[in-house]
């Protein structure tokens, strides 16, 4: 089968709309159906000048540091790099100064420029003005966003492909493929409905409430439904007190800085040690882990008086064992 085709078989599947179906298909397929339409893509990499990076500190003691600049000191600015590379231009020699950054004690200044590479997709449309999707980061691949997704449905080429019909939904499949509330049940953890086999809940993804998010394995799955017990949620209340004390110590021990290692503030993918940053990274780190710390403690903490409520208003409900009507 060619590339056309399997791009063919691939939009013939149902959606919501033609856009829609797009924006779920695979990057090396999207870029081929808009060859088709007549655009052209080109996959690059660009160099990006990073203009917040201007110098560093780091103690005396750690001249490693300073030679891993110089190991990745290019003589002049690039004209292209490798997507995530990081090289600098410029590099000083190291300046002494009496203190860095962050009570760090004595210590040394170095200046430099730093160059990345980024992952980039040059989109042109048969008529107008080329659009670039650039990376979030330069350890980050491309994703269309928002902007992109705007901009493409406004491209006269798209205007066939967006007036198609779309194909039938799931609903006008006929009756024998809608789902039914027989044999179901509310989930004890995640309180969306179920089917069940025995009485107990299925296997199904755990839904945060009022978060949305699906995330592996529902701890509810094996338990009684809610109409017909609460101990399924008594017990993941056990279970979120437990993980909220372990975040709560997490927190404090990253507040002093007594973690094995962070996310780096700028490129996500990359983590920094305590042995490896300069102070001033590493508090810029701290700082920057702090928000996400707090607001997974509140998450829990909200999610823990949910279920406290759920707990002291349960009363038993009935079933819907069957919607078929009786012989």
């Amino acid at each position: 089968m060619n590339p056309t085709s399997v791009v063919k078989a691939y939009l013939a599947r149902k959606g919501a709309n033609p856009l829609a179906r797009l924006q779920k298909m695979p990057l090396p397929k999207l870029w081929i159906f808009l060859g088709s339409l007549g655009f052209e893509v080109e996959e690059t990499v660009l160099v990006v000048k990073d203009k917040n990076a201007k110098y560093t500190y780091f103690p005396n003691g750690h001249m490693d540091f300073y030679k891993g600049l110089k190991d990745r000191e290019v003589p002049s600015v690039p004209t292209r790099l490798e997507a995530g590379q990081t090289v600098y231009v410029n590099v000083s020699e190291p300046i002494p100064v009496d203190q860095v950054p962050m009570g760090g004690g004595p210590g040394y200044r170095v200046n430099y420029e730093m160059y990345l590479g980024w992952d980039a997709v040059i989109v042109t449309p048969p008529e107008g003005a080329p659009l670039t999707l650039k990376a979030s980061s330069s350890f980050d691949r491309v994703r269309p966003g928002a902007t992109f997704w705007k901009w493409l449905a406004a491209q006269p080429a798209m205007a066939g492909f967006l007036s198609a019909p779309s194909p039938p939904s799931e609903s006008s499949l006929g009756p024998s493929k809608m789902r039914t509330l027989d044999n179901t049940g509310t989930c004890s953890c995640c309180f969306t409905n179920v089917k069940l086999r025995n009485g107990h809940i299925v296997l199904h993804g755990y839904q945060r409430p009022g978060w949305g998010s699906v995330q592996g394995e529902c701890p509810g799955v094996g338990w009684k439904p809610f109409e017909v017990s609460p101990e399924g949620t008594k017990a993941f209340k056990e279970r979120l007190l437990r993980v909220l004390k372990t975040a709560e110590e997490d927190r404090e021990k990253m507040a002093k800085g007594e973690v094995p290692e962070l996310a780096h503030p700028v490129f996500a993918r990359r983590k920094l040690t305590k042995e490896t940053a300069t102070p001033e990274e590493w508090q810029r780190a701290i700082e920057h882990a702090l928000p996400a710390a707090d607001a997974k403690i509140r998450y829990l903490k909200a999610d823990i008086a949910t279920l406290d409520t759920k707990i002291r208003e349960w009363k038993a409900q009935p079933l819907i064992l069957s919607s078929s009507p009786k012989p």
